[in-house]
């Protein structure tokens, strides 16, 4: 019962970290609706690996105001660190990243040739940013069923 409290709080940390980071880079000088990122939330974990699967997010159909829903491109990915390697943590429904099957334990290897293995977490998500209708590649390793695959992922607009 205590690890799946402190799976929700990490959870929910890491949705924190991203509404900030959207918030400050809707802030910078020159950012634009369109150039918001993609949606990858950091959440910091210094534990192990889980053995349970990553799940699907719900879609939040109710935002706390009655403002339109956030439109931002990406893939639709939130990641954390596990031990120096970059872990799929959760998934945006309807997403690049949920078509292409990238749920349950996936580590995420390289990002356009580029390893992954020692990067910081903040490197990556600048590596997976880029404009709609842009690809990008990836080299995932499924510990489930204990196989690497490359997808090749395009990123286009998602709802939040």
């Amino acid at each position: 019962m205590k690890r799946q409290k402190w799976k929700a709080i990490v959870l929910f940390l890491g949705l924190v970290v991203f509404v900030i980071s959207l918030v400050v880079s809707r802030q910078q000088p020159g950012a634009s609706a369109g150039s918001a990122g993609v949606f990858i939330a950091g959440i910091a974990s210094n534990t192990a690996s889980d053995s349970a699967p990553v799940r699907t997010l719900p879609p939040t159909n109710q935002p706390a105001s009655p403002t339109p829903r956030e439109e931002v491109v990406g893939v639709g990915m939130m990641l954390r660190m596990v031990n120096g390697e970059l872990q799929v943590a959760g998934l945006v429904p309807n997403s690049p990243a949920t078509e292409a099957g990238l749920a349950g334990r996936i580590f995420i290897r390289k990002i356009d040739d580029d390893a992954t293995s020692g990067m910081k977490l903040q490197d990556c998500v600048q590596r997976l940013r880029g404009p709609a209708g842009s690809k990008v590649r990836l080299e995932v390793f499924d510990a489930d069923a204990n196989e690497t695959r490359t997808v090749e992922l395009t990123r286009r607009k998602l709802q939040l």
